[in-house]
């Protein structure tokens, strides 16, 4: 196609594409994989699922090369950590991009990197664990963080290697990156890495960044820098996250995940599930945060570069900022929450076409926001979106239970929108009852499951909790204190702490091996795991409020065969 487009006899070249409906790749946790269904990735994979030429470099904290669903999707990358501490391998800056993960953290902190690569391109149709959203691509793995912390300079470099551009490893790729994805954040202004970003969006190059986890309307960087796609995270009910940033530097939100609940009633959490480790072996985990929304961002763009690689970042600015990504969240048009809307990867690839001189014609369909509905013993209302296209009308939902009702809240004249799903326990005995929602309409028909319990009296205790003050600038844990379940939660002190910056976790320890957060023990850190965020103590403080989750890892075939290890946190003898 490249060639053709230099022939001077050729005015324009394009794919001529042969759509048809693809088999639904047989990767055996895909049904736990909630956030494709809400990308809309199904429809996307129709037209592709990525081509092997488009690159997207992950700089992160490194890779696990051996992991199976990793295995032939990646290219050459580098480790451009510089402190051999903050690498925990042995030495400085080199050519392998081997995530190492540091024995002083817990489990779910470490494997961040393969975790954000596995969304993006984990290996699809391979009988196994989990797809990747743009699964035909490759990921160029560029270590630039240690566990939990790293540099702005060394994210700088890897960036820099990423574009092809001059760097401290004195190599360029073979090919650089498409698209660059930074699941990261932490540093301020600096107008060197603005100038460093502009250079490489002028280069042709997207970049995409999580907003960060603080909850706040703050800044911050790298997301917030001209040039760089910022990225919201929501969760299964399409709702802005607890710990999201915000504000008028967001571009796009996309599925980030709620590990403290089970809203799509799969029986896990609503994290983000994708590749990772437990112990010494292969696994996959559920992970929440902005870290993981940005892949499935870096993906969809990764599909649409795979049917237009001559796409720029000004053209991927203006389908964004006309609608033709996203579908509308919030307020109508562009907000603070979620920029111009929920990644919508059917409608991307329908742009990408367009883009090339194709004309496409929407098919008529449905779709729900959600398969499965489960309102647990507590809740009494959920919501649920039905898009449509092609001029899909919708006439009405129906459910086949008493205790069940669905109403219209904020819908077109079409009938497309979201509704009100509303249960009544009042006349229900303590169980689990389960009912069907059918979403009728002029196009294909829907139908949700939805889940439902009455509690009897019974209340959840996960026991002893360890409370542990950790100061990373030491490496080690300098304060520590347990409390038991009353009163509807956790209440702890940590008395006579020196004034200083520290990181907070909590967990249980059950197996009592002076380790909390272990695979299959709770665990939390204010305010994600995912990224613990520092605590600046220099009085008393009574707003650190955060989640203690249970750990949810499902081995691989390998590690399923060998059985995990302990990585946990290091608590002291009480």
């Amino acid at each position: 196609m490249k060639t053709l487009r230099q022939e001077p006899a050729v005015a324009g070249a394009a794919p001529n594409y042969r759509v048809r409906p693809l088999a639904v790749p047989n990767d055996e946790l895909l049904n736990l994989q909630w956030h494709f269904t809400q990308l809309r990735l199904p429809t996307a994979w129709d037209t592709s699922t990525g081509e092997p030429d488009i690159i997207v470099a992950v700089v992160d904290t490194g890779i696990l090369a051996g992991h199976p669903d990793l295995a032939g999707q990646l290219v050459d990358g580098y480790d451009f950590i510089r402190d051999p501490e903050v690498a925990a391998d042995g030495d400085g800056i080199d050519a392998d991009p081997e995530e190492v993960a540091n024995p002083t953290e817990p489990e779910p902190v470490a494997f961040h990197g393969t975790h954000v690569a596995g969304t993006i391109a984990a290996r699809g149709n391979n009988r196994i664990g989990v797809a990747g959203v743009a699964y035909g691509s490759r990921v160029m793995p560029l270590r630039a963080l240690g566990a939990t912390t790293g540099t702005s300079y060394d994210v700088a470099q890897a960036v820099r290697y990423a574009a092809g551009l001059p760097n401290d490893s004195g190599e360029v790729p073979a090919q650089p990156a498409d698209i660059i994805n930074l699941s990261l954040g932490g540093e301020g202004f600096s107008q060197v890495a603005q100038d460093l970003y502009r250079d490489v969006r002028d280069a042709g190059i997207l970049l995409v960044a999580s907003a960060g986890n603080e909850g706040s309307d703050t800044p911050g960087y790298p997301a917030a820098y001209d040039g760089v796609i910022a990225v919201a995270a929501v969760d299964a009910q399409r709702e802005a996250a607890d710990y999201t940033n915000f504000g008028p530097h967001i571009d796009i939100a996309a599925p980030g995940g709620d590990t403290s609940a089970d809203l799509t009633g799969d029986g896990f959490p609503d994290g983000i599930l994708s590749t990772g480790r437990s112990g010494e072996d292969f696994a996959y985990t559920f992970l929440q945060g902005t870290s993981m929304a940005a892949p499935h961002v870096s993906g969809m763009l990764a599909l649409m570069k795979s049917i237009n690689p001559d796409l720029t970042p000004a053209a991927i600015d203006r389908l964004l900022q006309d609608g033709e990504l996203t579908s509308d969240l919030g307020e109508s048009g562009r907000d603070d929450r979620f920029g111009y809307g929920l990644a919508n990867a059917g409608r991307a690839m329908a742009a990408a076409l367009r883009s090339t001189g194709i004309a496409v014609e929407e098919p008529r369909e449905v779709l729900a926001s959600a398969r499965t509905l489960n309102f647990g013993s507590i809740l009494d209302n959920l919501q649920v979106t039905i898009d449509g296209s092609g001029g899909a009308v919708v006439t009405g939902i129906s459910s086949d239970a008493p205790w069940l009702r669905a109403s219209a809240e904020n819908t077109d004249a079409d009938g497309l929108g979201r509704y009100r799903l509303t249960v009544d326990r009042s006349a229900l005995a303590a169980g689990v009852y389960a009912a069907e929602l059918r979403v009728e309409s002029n196009a294909n028909p829907v139908l949700i499951d939805v889940i439902a319990s009455v509690a009897g009296s019974t209340q959840a205790d996960l026991g002893i909790v360890y409370i542990l003050l950790y100061e990373a600038a030491i490496d080690t844990v300098v304060a520590q204190t347990s409390t038991r379940f009353e009163n509807d939660n956790y209440a702890f002190t940590l008395p006579e702490v020196a004034a200083g910056t520290y990181q907070l976790f909590a967990g249980t320890d059950f197996d009592n091996d002076l380790l909390i957060c272990d695979p299959g023990e709770a665990c939390g850190a204010f305010l994600t795991v995912d990224q613990p965020i520092t605590i600046e103590a220099d009085s008393d403080r009574e707003d650190l409020v955060f989640s203690i989750e249970y750990q949810v890892v499902i081995p691989s075939v390998s590690a399923a065969a060998s059985g995990a290890g302990d990585s946990g946190l290091p608590r002291k003898q009480l």
